[in-house]
């Protein structure tokens, strides 16, 4: 039987060497046998952690954004260290297929898609979530679940929500 422990790493540049001298500590205490990293930064330590320590990797890749130059750089960095994971997990098969054009071998990518399955869909959650927003069983709701970042598009929403309302008037929006 395995637990699974999150560790919290302090991710200023400044404090790099030590966060890895910790990290390493922390997982040779705990015989760690596989770490699962979920973002460039994170890659990046699990990566260098993993070849000290000698245990694999699982990155899960949720997407790439390069909104700047220091994402771009932290990118290029990941898609080096991707290609030498042991697996890759990607939450689409655009993603899988994006993470194949960088160079990622792909028969180390796997798909486990983002999002909710309907067969576990609890109609009472639907009705008790509008309560909670103070909501009349049949007036419009627009819900939107996602991260708060640029490329997540929200301001469309926001924009397209004024016209919305004024064709809709009734419509509520949650996010």
């Amino acid at each position: 039987q395995h637990s699974s422990r999150t560790v919290v790493l302090d991710e200023r540049l400044s404090r790099a060497g030590a966060t890895l001298l910790q990290l390493i500590a922390k997982l040779r205490r705990q015989k760690t046998i596989l770490i699962c990293a979920h973002d460039y930064k994170s890659n990046f330590y699990a990566f260098i952690v993993s070849w000290i320590i000698r245990c694999p990797v699982v990155a899960v890749c949720h997407g790439r954004t390069s909104h700047n130059w220091r994402t771009r750089i932290y990118e290029a960095l990941d898609n080096l260290i991707l290609s030498r994971v042991q697996a890759v997990i990607a939450v689409s098969h655009a993603m899988k297929t994006q993470l194949g054009r960088l160079g990622i071998p792909t028969n180390r990518i796997y798909v486990i898609p983002n999002g909710l399955d309907p067969a576990d869909h609890d109609p009472g959650q639907v009705g008790r979530f509008r309560r909670e927003l103070g909501l009349e069983k049949d007036e419009p709701l627009v819900v939107f679940a996602g991260r708060l970042s640029k490329e997540k598009g929200l301001y469309l929403l926001v924009k397209a929500a004024k016209h919305v309302c004024e064709a809709i008037p009734s419509v509520r929006f949650a996010l």
